[in-house]
């Protein structure tokens, strides 16, 4: 098994493993392809099984439609336990880490958070303010369960998740560095009208991968 694996490679795998699933011939795979408009005979379907034939992105969204997959699940291995996959000649991620990001979840290094949190359509930044205000608030609610009763520890521990999660808050909004503390940087949120942004890459409890 190699050692990383190009989302291509992914691809040309994963047309061929689904189309045998579905117990359909590399003649049954062009006729459904043409279908749906696009023109394509057996020996080209051969060809990207062997990855010959290089696949547009219109194409690969026609396969993985004639397939009834989605296009995640087309570029990038299904589980955890398989290689990385490299998003550059110099990066290589995770399987989970690669999902986390095609679906918006998780920034990767080098990326500006701000610009991948912020750069989304306008319903899924309606829905991220108010699954962020809802992260935000299901902490407080722990630290304030803490403190109730008295588990000074576990109270110490979820202060400092909310502290981060605040400060996060901050450098997604360019607030000043001066505004370190939950309480200044929650009355500024306040005073400003400012949107909690949510980011589920960042959230320590983890999503379903």
């Amino acid at each position: 098994m190699a050692d990383r694996l190009r989302p291509s490679q992914v691809f040309a795998r994963r047309v061929r493993e689904v189309r045998e699933r579905q117990r359909w011939s590399q003649e049954d795979l062009a006729r459904r392809l043409g279908e749906l408009g696009l023109s394509m005979d057996r020996a080209q379907v051969a060809r990207i099984e062997r990855r010959d034939r290089k696949v547009s992105i219109d194409e690969a969204f026609v396969l993985a439609h004639a397939l009834s997959v989605s296009p995640e699940y087309m570029l990038i291995p299904l589980t955890s336990a398989e290689p990385e996959v490299l998003i550059t000649p110099e990066l290589a991620v995770t399987p989970r880490q690669a999902r986390q990001w095609l679906r918006g979840r998780g920034a990767l290094a080098g990326e500006d958070a701000k610009t991948y949190a912020t750069e989304i359509s306008d319903e899924e930044w309606a829905a991220q303010q108010q699954q962020g205000v809802a992260h935000v608030l299901r902490l407080a609610q722990e630290f304030v369960e803490a403190v109730v009763g008295e588990d000074r520890p576990l109270a110490a521990e979820v202060g400092d998740r909310l502290k981060a999660e605040l400060e996060r808050q901050a450098e997604l909004h360019d607030l000043p560095r001066r505004m370190s503390t939950p309480d200044e940087i929650r009355e500024f949120f306040k005073q400003a009208g400012l949107p909690i942004i949510y980011s589920p890459g960042t959230d320590d409890q983890g999503q379903p991968d």
